[in-house]
């Protein structure tokens, strides 16, 4: 079976746990020991930067690395320091925004950090399980309890899809198209027999709301929006268009 060859590799001595593109075939990778290398197209470290505590996301802000910490907040680099952001009590993931980063932390809170470094907006938002945002600045978060919101660039609330009341439901995925659609995979563990699907895509417009949901036979894992549609990995190993 053919493969893919290697443009570059690159030997570490732990765990890259998370990892983000940068221009010009760059790439940052962040470490639990808190430290952060940025790494040229070629494989080779460009810069490191310690930062002496778990790192648990990166995301891009205009060619700018942008790093999450568990309890020192977020930190901004490019060649060197920009600009620190305090979070007290830590971050639980961060998501790249056309205005900065959208961040959530460890008090249940949004919190939409501008690309210099100042607080634009924050609301609110018990358990967030994952978070993602449009190149149009639309965010949206999934929660704990398998709802989910969709906010403008304000983070004021558009639209809330509660979780089904006599169902326990999940949210796996979920990303948003070019066109400013958000697609979500959801799943219920089928508590109540109806004709309800227990695993399904549902597409989510930031002003008409829900536009369609289609069945599928397995719990997406991974969502990958394409110029044509949507490309989804399962559970069960299938590859959906």
């Amino acid at each position: 079976r053919e493969t893919i060859p290697a443009l570059a590799s690159t030997a570490l001595t732990e765990v890259a746990r998370h990892c983000c593109e940068l221009g010009e075939g760059n790439f940052a990778g962040g470490f639990d020991s808190g430290s952060l290398h940025v790494y040229g197209s070629d494989g080779v470290v460009i810069n490191t930067y310690e930062l002496n505590e778990r790192i648990i996301g990166l995301a891009n802000s205009d060619g700018t690395v942008v790093t999450a910490t568990s309890t020192g907040g977020v930190r901004a680099f490019s060649h060197k320091p920009l600009w620190a952001y305090s979070i007290e009590l830590g971050c639980e993931m961060i998501s790249s925004h056309p205005n900065g980063v959208l961040v959530a932390d460890s008090s249940n809170r949004l919190l939409l950090i501008s690309s210099q470094g100042s607080l634009l907006a924050s609301i609110e938002c018990k358990l967030p399980e994952s978070i993602s945002c449009s190149s149009d600045g639309v965010c949206a978060a999934a929660l704990e309890d398998g709802s989910i919101m969709i906010l403008n660039s304000s983070l004021e609330l558009l639209h809330e899809s509660p979780a089904a009341a006599d169902d326990v439901e999940t949210v796996s995925c979920m990303a948003f198209r070019s066109d400013g659609v958000l697609v979500v995979a959801r799943n219920s563990l089928g508590v109540v027999v109806d004709n309800r699907p227990e695993n399904r895509i549902e597409c989510w417009h930031p002003e008409r709301g829900l536009l369609n949901s289609t069945e599928i036979f397995s719990r997406a894992t991974d969502l990958l929006p394409t110029d044509d549609g949507l490309a989804a990995g399962c559970f069960d190993g299938t590859l959906l268009m």
